[in-house]
C-alpha cells in the first residue's frame, strides 16, 4: 500500500507540475482583457484556484467535525507561502526587480488581513460569527483592489482584434481545464499524505501542517513557471494572495460550517506573526524596486525547513 501512495504522490506531482503551465498563458491573457495588473489577476484568480485543495481539506475536515486539522492546514500553507513559494520563485529566477504595481497600502492591508483573525482565535475559537466577518472582509479586500488597479498602469495592452469574446473564453476554457488538473492532481497528493500521518499517529494540528506540504504545491508550481515565463509578479501575487485567501475566506468557511477550537493558540499566533512580519518585508523589498537576489530566495527556503522541523519537535 505504502508503494502505491508513493506511485500515487509522483504521478500527482508531475500533473501538478503540467497544469500550471496551463493556468499560467491563459492568466496573463485576461489580465490584459480586464486591463488588471499580472500581481492583481494572479492574487484574485491563480490565488484562489491554488488555494482550492486548503478549501477542499477545509470544508472535509468541518463536515468531519475535525477543522483543528485544517486550521493546522491555513496555518502551515501561509508559512510555507512565505517561505518556500515565494523562495523557489526566486532562486530559480536568480533573483527579481519587482514592478510598480505593488503598493505601501498593499502592503498594510495585507498585514492587517493576516494580524485580524490573531484577535479571533486568543480566546481559544473561532466562532460562525468570526467566520462571517473574515468572509466579508476578503471580499472588501478584493472590491479595493480591483479599484485601485484600474487607476494605474495594466499589463500590455492587447490589440483591439484580440478583444473578442470568444478568445476570452478560450482562455476561461484553458483555466479551467489546468484548475481542474490542479484540483485532482491536489487531492491525490493531500490523500497520500493523510495516510501517510496517520499510519505515524501524529497530532491533527501537525497533520495539517503536513498536508499543507501537498497543498501548497500548486503555489510553489505556478511561481515556477510564472518565473519560468518570465512573470515574477504573477508568482508574488498568487504566494500573497492565496496567504490571504487562506487566513480569510477558507478559515472563514470553515469556521461557518463547524466554529473551530483553537486547542494551540500559541503556536498558531507564533506562525502568523512569522507570516506577517516576513512578509511585510518582503513587500518593502518588493515596492522599493530593490532586486531581490537568489540568496535571499536560499535563505527563504531554509526557513521554510526549519519551520517543519520546529513543528515536528514541539
Amino acid at each position: 500500500m505504502d508503494i502505491v501512495n508513493l506511485f500515487i504522490f509522483s504521478a500527482s506531482i508531475f500533473i501538478l507540475m503540467y497544469a500550471g503551465g496551463i493556468m499560467v498563458r491563459p492568466l496573463i491573457w485576461m489580465g490584459r482583457y480586464l486591463r488588471l495588473s499580472e500581481y492583481a489577476v494572479s492574487f484574485i484568480l491563480a490565488a484562489f484556484a491554488t488555494s482550492l485543495p486548503e478549501l477542499f481539506v477545509g470544508i472535509n475536515a468541518a463536515f468531519g467535525g475535525t477543522p483543528t486539522l485544517s486550521f493546522g492546514n491555513l496555518i502551515g500553507a501561509n508559512v510555507l507561502n512565505v517561505t518556500l513559494v515565494i523562495g523557489v520563485a526566486i532562486y530559480l529566477a536568480r533573483g527579481f526587480v519587482s514592478e510598480r504595481t505593488v503598493t505601501k497600502e498593499d502592503a498594510q492591508i495585507a498585514f492587517g488581513l493576516i494580524m485580524f483573525p490573531v484577535f479571533l482565535f486568543l480566546d481559544g475559537m473561532v466562532s460562525r460569527l468570526d467566520g462571517l466577518l473574515l468572509v466579508f472582509l476578503f471580499g472588501g479586500y478584493v472590491i479595493y483592489l480591483i479599484q485601485q488597479d484600474r487607476r494605474e498602469i495594466v499589463v500590455n495592452q492587447m490589440d483591439l482584434k484580440e478583444y473578442r469574446f470568444s478568445n476570452f473564453m478560450k482562455k476561461i476554457a484553458g483555466f479551467s481545464a489546468g484548475t481542474a488538473l490542479l484540483l485532482a492532481s491536489s487531492y491525490f497528493v493531500v490523500s497520500t499524505g493523510i495516510n501517510f500521518a496517520k499510519h505515524f499517529s501524529l497530532p491533527l494540528f501537525f497533520t495539517g501542517i503536513l498536508i499543507a506540504i501537498g497543498t501548497t504545491l500548486p503555489e510553489v508550481i505556478f511561481s515556477v513557471r510564472s518565473v519560468t515565463l518570465k512573470h515574477g509578479a504573477m508568482s508574488f501575487g498568487n504566494a500573497v494572495g492565496s496567504i490571504v485567501v487562506n487566513i480569510s475566506l477558507i478559515l472563514g468557511i470553515v469556521a461557518i460550517i463547524h466554529p473551530i477550537a483553537v486547542t494551540v493558540p500559541a503556536r498558531a499566533l507564533i506562525g502568523s506573526l512569522f507570516t506577517a512580519g516576513l512578509l511585510s518585508l518582503i513587500y518593502m523589498l518588493y515596492a522599493a524596486q530593490v532586486k531581490i537576489g537568489r540568496p535571499f530566495g536560499v535563505f527563504l527556503i531554509m526557513l521554510a525547513f526549519i519551520f517543519i522541523l520546529i513543528e515536528a519537535v514541539l
